[in-house]
């Protein structure tokens, strides 16, 4: 969940995305061990056979843990290049020095965004975990059953 810019094998895979598919929401050799999504939904869309071991990454467009790099600093990224995120205004630019400031901030406030966005994840967790370990006679409705009872608890 909101894996950092730097870990491995992330970036490797990030790097190595298939053709067309976006930094935010790569797809990585069609989906067969590795899946990317933003919210719980994103896993029904993904079809095709899913191969064991299975690696979910949840990562939003708008989260600054997964998009800060010191390389901001000096060279426009993907994310800001390519088709964005849909909670990426079109209206941010990349700025040398600048955008890596605002980043760099605002990894002190993504932890407190809504659910879905910057780098709280607490509403899919749950599904991330179902879709990768495949529990027995698990279906969507403990899925939400069980998302209930951890979203009433507090994540700080």
């Amino acid at each position: 969940m909101g894996t950092p810019n730097d870990s491995q094998p992330w970036r490797t895979i990030i790097d190595n995305r298939d053709k067309g598919s976006p930094e935010w929401q790569p797809v990585y050799q069609h989906g067969k061990t590795v899946r990317f999504a933003a919210e719980s939904g994103d896993f029904a869309k993904l079809s095709g056979n899913w191969n064991t071991p299975r690696i979910a990454y949840l990562q939003h467009a708008s989260d600054p843990v997964v998009w800060w790099n010191p390389n901001l600093i000096w060279h426009k990224p993907a994310w800001l290049s390519e088709t964005r995120g849909p909670d990426i205004t079109p209206n941010m630019k990349w700025y040398p020095f600048v955008t890596f400031a605002q980043v760099t901030v605002d990894q002190f406030f993504g932890v407190d965004a809504p659910n879905g966005h910057g780098h709280n994840y607490a509403n899919a967790e749950v599904a991330a975990w179902a879709h990768v370990t495949i529990p027995p006679q698990w279906d969507n409705t403990k899925t939400t059953q069980l998302q209930a009872i951890i979203s009433k608890y507090p994540t700080d």
